[in-house]
């Protein structure tokens, strides 16, 4: 993973510092928007059906699905690290920065 990537927010990286406040929460929103349902899709992508219908219905009811992540070796903080350095990489790259 590329350091600066790791070390720094998206907001510092796209040279956005001097915008309001209100309009880097917004793009700070919609960026954990976008990485939350690439993590979700690349865990519901690691399990087989059945497992994603018990995944789905356990984030449904607002169950804990800490103990069938880790029954599954998919370690969520490890997910969630490489979706937010590949999303960081892509914005940087499309914006031009």
């Amino acid at each position: 993973m590329g350091k600066k990537y790791v070390d720094q927010n998206l907001t510092e990286l796209l040279g956005l510092d001097s915008v309001s406040d209100r309009q880097k929460k917004s793009v700070m929103d919609f960026s954990t928007r976008i990485v939350g349902l690439r993590c979700l899709s690349k865990v519901l992508d690691s399990v087989d059906r059945k497992d994603r219908k018990t995944f789905v219905a356990m984030l449904e009811s607002g169950e804990d699905v800490g103990s069938f992540l880790e029954e599954r070796k998919i370690d969520l903080l490890d997910v969630l690290q490489g979706e937010v350095v590949q999303f960081k990489k892509e914005v940087v790259k499309k914006v031009g920065v």
